[in-house]
């Protein structure tokens, strides 16, 4: 008789950072329109458990359900991460006994996990299931934090309930990946297998959730197995930040589905880009006025370069060089 898997959990409590860009800023997915099912996980017959049954690496474990997932359901490609790579980047990365999401996030923006590079992330604000459906059916997969109860453990239908085994996290913290949703339930990887969760369950017990834009999701150079135009999303993140959010741009951009599917850029995303870089010029000429602040100037200017509106604020509100912020105003204005 086959003993039960072990069920190992790892993921750290929630680390906020204002930096971080906000799915929200860029669309209202409340309002986007998604099918009633999606089961992007449907090709996917071994998913594995790459250690997180001796480990408490599951959120090492749940960025390779999510490129298996991808690349499943865009190429139909079902070869998996093997577990040995899996425990062998969790150890070199520190992660066998726990880890940040954000901080794996961020790790994996900056350096390539299993050769397969993320180009960017951003959070996602609620558990509202308009949302969440509608993310997943963009994106293929949520990466997200969950709050564990004791009442969880060996069960593959998460619910809400009374009582001190239904505490948040009185079990341990977890991250997994949404893969999939229907009317009362989101479908998730954890351990190898697929479980479902309420949407009760969600929003009581999810605290941290993240939209991820990754190669494997894409079909025909920008476009996602869900027709998202990926191609114009990066565009408007490219307006929004003043970075090239992806490895190769020229290859999303030029891809030959443009004709139908225009990249344009909002007007407000070209006056944030504008007003950025005006804000820097006109910053960098009055540095003379106030030589001392430079090196707190360039930290502003790198944690508030993502917005415009804040970067305004600020300069208003600190009086910066007496007249800097009445003419970055003035020569935004036609």
């Amino acid at each position: 008789m086959n003993s039960p898997i072990r069920h190992c959990l790892g993921r750290l409590p929630l680390r906020a950072d204002s930096r971080t860009l906000r799915l929200s800023n860029y669309a209202n997915f409340e309002l986007l329109p998604y099918p009633a099912r999606r089961a992007w996980a449907e090709n996917v017959t071994d998913w594995g458990v790459m250690g997180n049954n001796d480990y408490g690496n599951c959120v090492i474990v749940t960025a390779a359900h999510m490129i298996l997932c991808w690349q499943a359901t865009a190429a139909g490609d079902t070869r998996r991460i093997t577990d040995t790579a899996v425990v062998e980047l969790s150890t070199e990365m520190r992660a066998l006994h726990g880890y940040n999401i954000l901080d794996r996030l961020r790790y994996w923006r900056k350096n390539q996990m299993w050769a397969n590079p993320l180009w960017a992330f951003a959070s996602i604000d609620t558990n509202d299931p308009a949302t969440i459906k509608a993310t997943v059916n963009a994106f293929g997969a949520i990466d997200i934090g969950v709050n564990m109860p004791t009442a969880w453990k060996n069960k593959n239908f998460w619910d809400t309930g009374t009582g001190r085994l239904y505490r948040p996290n009185s079990w341990g913290g977890h991250s997994v990946p949404i893969v999939g949703y229907d009317e009362n339930t989101a479908t998730i990887v954890t351990w190898g297998e697929l479980v479902k969760i309420t949407w009760a369950a969600l929003a009581d017990y999810c605290d941290e959730r993240y939209a991820l834009i990754n190669p494997s999701w894409l079909q025909n150079q920008g476009i996602t197995p869900s027709q998202f135009n990926l191609a114009q999303l990066h565009a408007d993140l490219y307006a929004a930040t003043g970075q090239q959010p992806f490895y190769n741009p020229a290859q999303i951009m030029d891809h030959p589905n443009n004709d139908q599917h225009p990249v344009t850029l909002p007007p407000i995303m070209h006056m944030r880009m504008l007003a950025k870089e005006e804000a820097e010029k006109i910053i960098m000429q009055h540095l003379d006025l106030c030589p001392f602040a430079s090196l707190e100037i360039e930290k502003r200017l790198r944690d508030l370069e993502r917005n415009f509106t804040g970067l305004i604020g600020w300069m208003i509100g600190s009086g910066l060089a007496g007249g800097v912020a009445g003419t970055f105003i003035q020569r935004l204005l036609p």
